[in-house]
């Protein structure tokens, strides 16, 4: 019976070991195959350096799994252990796994969503129509028939009276601005009567411009780096410290997996014996 109730922690030891001996075999056979470094030592020095710090945390996270399902276990009354087991497994799963992975998501929509929509100055007459629009301008039409061109950099001077556009891209369509069909990343205000998209390349950033007429008369604005370098930055330094997390999350679990399936095989061979 004794046997039974620790060949768990039997299974686990060898599994340790396995990844005790098999891990740094791998680092030594990557590094004997390799031309550098030359010296056998240095080789040897290296593989161990980079091997043992991954098998003390692969065996420390996958212990203490094990260590978890062996202290459910002792939860003698059965409601109560299967209760707890569902709270510590579910939570455990939402904070080490749910949890990094929306982080990540998470703060890559803040980064890459732009400042949003923003109120340009009320137009001299009432805007029906967003009649042309550019990598930060616009052209709006009035009720009266009548244009004016805002240069979003410029607030100071928005609203100048302008001719017609003859196309829907100021100057023109060309290889750096264009129509695009995408929706604003972020909904516009309530109440939209006209709204424009406008794809804008700068050298290797591309924005894209939402210009929109609301029912009220006002104006706005939408500018959104796509392929914003700061988000990717911001969201790979997170990375960072998430995939250890993950990787820490997934080998717990696998201790977990390993002691209750080693427990449950246990149960199985030790009742055939007993009926035998």
């Amino acid at each position: 019976m004794k046997i039974k109730t620790y060949f768990p922690a039997i299974v686990t030891s060898l599994l340790s070991l396995l990844v005790l001996i098999g891990i740094p075999a791998w680092f030594l056979i990557n590094a004997f195959t390799s031309k550098y470094p030359e010296d056998v030592s240095t080789k040897i020095s290296l593989s161990l350096k980079q091997a043992l710090p991954l098998v003390a945390l692969i065996i420390v996270f996958l212990w203490l799994g094990a260590g978890v399902d062996f202290g459910l276990t002792r939860i003698k009354d059965k409601a109560r252990r299967k209760a707890a087991s569902l709270i510590v497994y579910l939570a455990s799963f939402f904070v080490c796994l749910v949890l990094p992975l929306l982080s990540l998501v998470f703060v890559y929509g803040i980064f890459s969503a732009g400042e949003g929509w923003k109120k340009l100055p009320a137009p001299p007459e009432t805007p029906v129509a967003v009649a042309a629009g550019g990598g930060s301008s616009l052209t709006i039409e009035t009720e009266n028939g009548n244009y004016y061109y805002c240069w979003v950099k410029n607030l100071a001077g928005c609203w100048q009276p302008d001719d017609k556009p003859s196309s829907p891209v100021i100057g023109s369509e060309n290889n750096t601005t264009e129509v695009t069909g995408n929706m604003p990343q972020i909904a516009p205000p309530d109440g939209v009567v006209s709204m424009l998209g406008i794809s804008h390349r700068n050298g290797p950033e591309l924005f894209e411009f939402h210009y929109a007429v609301l029912e009220d008369g006002t104006v706005w604005y939408l500018e959104r780096e796509v392929n914003s370098y700061g988000a990717w930055f911001i969201t790979g330094l997170l990375a960072m410290l998430v995939v250890p997390i993950l990787f820490c999350s997934l080998v717990f679990f696998a201790g977990v997996g390993v002691s209750s399936l080693a427990r449950w095989l246990a149960g199985r061979i030790w009742r055939e014996f007993e009926t035998a």
